[in-house]
């Protein structure tokens, strides 16, 4: 019986599927694997959890620390003083994801500079007074995320909240994501902090609706562990009493964006090296006070920066009132500072408008360590008194140390102490352009030097002061000389290093001051500022397409014109032969729908010859067919209407800037900045098409150019060269 069941077992029934040994053993392995690892893996953590504060310190923070060890959500009711808590068992330790969060506090805060204390009343409450104690929270939780709500923090600790390890080297990833939002934290110990990250934090930094004091509020200090940080820092509608030093410090973060914060304390805000956008809007903040490091007194109002070729982002609406101590020596008291104190690099690409500054400092606007590419405009200085502080002089702004491709404009400049240099100071800058309409009568001086400069329409009853070895020349100096600032242009100074100076009240950008590769917010800018509607270099080096340095409008080369980069009256030219060469462009501007002005730097040509036409329209600049001087043909169409004629050779085969103005009722014509001829026309022909540089409008022969071209520029208003 038993032999025929075995023999039963042992058979094979074809007919109906089988299992195979060798998957029955596979799958025999897989289920005690499983079982293995459900042996050794750790509990599943729950979702949520309440804890209620004790009596009995150690029994509270036993309780935190499982919670916060076992739940996503940990609830906390209650207080919770952990003072008594011994070295050995705190600090409390986040090492995965969780919300930890009380009940939202009843009463409201309104900030005010009068009394920034916030007297809410606050049902979940962590206290730890116990000076000795390092750390109150620390996170490491790498690429994990961490969120505070509702939580009333006082801490005698060094530090309330850390984000990785402050014993260098910090990890790279102690967290992703860091939320802290309606929280009170008050750090009560000397050079406390409430909340701190060592770059060790690789997401975002969200920060909503706290209130924050302590000597110091928020800082990132990746920077000081030799790497720069990978966090992106959003900072909103907070309370920031900076008791001590500093309410903002993000050093080397990957971009910074604060909004409708209120601020105080001896230093604002300390954002250097920024890779990536740089946001300050709608913030107050009031400076008060001082801080000590490396033995100097030091002040420091809202001081950005850029760094490894990161730009963008805009400081705006703002309002900040400078109080430093008068009863110490200060060591700096820059208020907005574009630059880098560490000598790294400065702000790029920022729009810089409609902030008020009020009080007293060195300087109000600061550009330092090549920031360029910043507008600057509309910003109200009035009330702000620049006082020499410290050891670096004092004016309401300051470029300096290679700043590049900036604009200021519409700023308003408030008094001076007897002892500062002047309303705007520039030092060692290139192609800056300062045009602002000043609405103070008490500038006492503007104050430039080394680089080539363009001040524009800037009007005052004082004087320019060219500023050589750190003192303002012409008061006393031998080699100073002291520039009157009347209507009229003013031409080069002469005095010391100052021959590249040029000041410029007609508002026209002169052709050496401006870069053709400056940046495109730069470039926009000028287009409104300026009135330059195109320009082009011609300082190509090979290529078929003349680039338009302001807007898109790069015209197309034809024929077979030849860049010469070496030979050109500003950098490089463009050589014509002739023959068949020219430079074809879409639609810039209609002549006869209001004033316009057009320059060029012109060398050879023949009579006869064209320089700028309109296709289907007319000859703007060209050569007398009889003797080679400048004329226009660009004129009306009623009775009246005539060519204009200089009687000015340029046929010459020297350089000369040549250019034509029509206000909208008179034109006239300009060589070498020179007017050399004049009348009156009400109109001038009307043509939609676009430009021919080279030749003339129907492309004749005899009309090509025969010479050299170098920058083209066409304006949509009057300029007085």
């Amino acid at each position: 019986m038993t032999q025929r069941k075995l023999s039963t077992l042992n058979s094979v029934d074809e007919s109906k599927p089988q299992l195979r040994k060798d998957v029955l053993v596979a799958a025999l392995g897989i289920i005690i694997t499983a079982i293995t690892m459900g042996i050794n893996a750790a509990p599943a953590r729950g979702t949520e959890t309440t804890i209620k504060g004790q009596n009995d310190p150690e029994v509270d923070f036993d309780a935190v620390q499982n919670a916060i060890d076992n739940y996503y959500i940990v609830n906390l009711q209650g207080t919770f003083d952990f003072t008594n808590i011994t070295v050995t068992k705190g600090p409390l330790r986040i090492t995965s994801d969780v919300i930890i969060r009380g009940a939202e506090p009843t009463g409201s805060f309104t900030p005010d500079p009068d009394n920034w204390v916030d007297e809410r009343d606050w049902s979940t409450k962590i206290v730890v007074n116990n000076a000795n104690k390092g750390i109150t929270i620390t996170i490491d939780n790498p690429g994990g995320i961490v969120e505070f709500a509702n939580l009333s923090i006082e801490s005698g600790s060094e530090r309330v909240i850390v984000v990785g390890d402050v014993r260098p080297p910090s990890p790279r990833d102690a967290c992703k994501d860091l939320k802290v939002r309606n929280c009170k934290i008050v750090a009560t110990r000397e050079l406390g902090i409430c909340i701190e990250t060592w770059g060790g934090l690789t997401g975002t930094c969200y920060i909503e609706g706290n209130y924050f004091t302590g000597p110091f509020c928020i800082g990132e200090w990746a920077l000081w562990q030799g790497f720069m940080g990978d966090s992106k820092w959003e900072i909103y509608s907070n309370t920031l009493f900076a008791t001590g030093r500093t309410c903002i410090a993000a050093y080397g973060s990957k971009g910074f964006r604060m909004e409708s914060n209120q601020c105080e304390g001896p230093a604002l805000v300390y954002c250097p090296s920024t890779q990536g956008e740089i946001v300050v809007k709608n913030n107050k903040m009031i400076q008060s006070g001082y801080y000590v490091d490396q033995g100097l007194n030091n002040v420091l109002g809202l001081h950005v920066s850029h760094r490894n070729g990161y730009s963008g982002g805009e400081i705006s609406g703002n309002s900040i009132q400078m109080n430093p101590s008068e009863d110490v020596q200060l060591n700096f008291v820059p208020v907005i500072s574009l630059a880098d104190f560490e000598g790294f690099d400065g702000a790029h690409g920022l729009l810089v408008q409609d902030n008020t500054i009020t009080g007293k400092a060195d300087y109000g606007i600061v550009l330092d360590n090549g920031a360029s590419d910043n507008i600057i405009r509309r910003n109200n200085l009035e009330s702000l008194t620049a006082i020499q502080y410290g050891l670096y002089g004092a004016s309401q702004i300051i470029i300096q140390l290679g700043c590049h491709n900036n604009i200021f404009t519409e700023n308003i400049i408030g008094p001076l102490a007897p002892e500062a240099f002047g309303g705007i100071v520039c030092r060692g800058i290139n192609n800056d352009i300062i045009r602002n309409d000043y609405t103070c009568s008490n500038i006492p001086g503007l104050t430039s030097s080394d680089q080539p400069c363009v001040i524009l329409g800037v009007s005052s009853e004082r004087n320019l002061v060219f500023e050589s070895g750190g003192l303002p020349l012409g008061t006393g100096s031998p080699t100073g000389q002291v520039l009157d600032l009347p209507r009229e242009p003013t031409s080069r100074g002469t005095g010391g290093t100052t021959s590249n100076i040029v000041v410029e009240h007609s508002a026209d950008v002169l052709a050496e001051n401006i870069n053709p590769g400056v940046g495109q917010r730069v470039r926009e800018a000028l287009a409104i500022f300026s009135g330059l509607m195109s320009h082009w270099p011609l300082d190509e080096t090979e290529g078929d397409f003349a680039y338009d340095s302001i807007d898109d409008n790069h015209g197309a080369l034809r024929g077979n014109p030849t860049w010469q980069p070496n030979n050109g009256q500003v950098a490089g030219a463009l050589e014509f032969d002739g023959v068949d060469d020219y430079i074809t462009t879409d639609f810039i501007l209609n002549p006869a729908n209001g004033p316009f002005s057009v320059f060029a730097w012109i060398n050879g040509g023949a009579p006869g010859q064209t320089i700028i036409s309109q296709t289907d329209g007319t000859d703007w600049l060209s050569t007398d067919p009889s003797d080679g001087s400048l004329i226009t043909v660009l004129k009306g169409l009623g009775r009246g209407a005539a060519d204009l004629i200089s009687h000015t050779i340029i046929t010459d085969g020297n350089w000369h800037r040549i250019g034509l103005v029509w206000d909208g009722l008179n034109r006239a014509l300009y060589v070498d900045d020179i007017l050399v001829a004049e009348d009156t026309q009400n109109s001038l022909k009307d043509s939609d098409n676009g430009l021919y540089i080279g030749c003339g409008k129907n492309m004749e022969a005899g009309t090509f150019w025969s010479g050299l071209i170098d920058d083209v520029r066409i304006y949509n208003r009057v300029v007085i060269p």
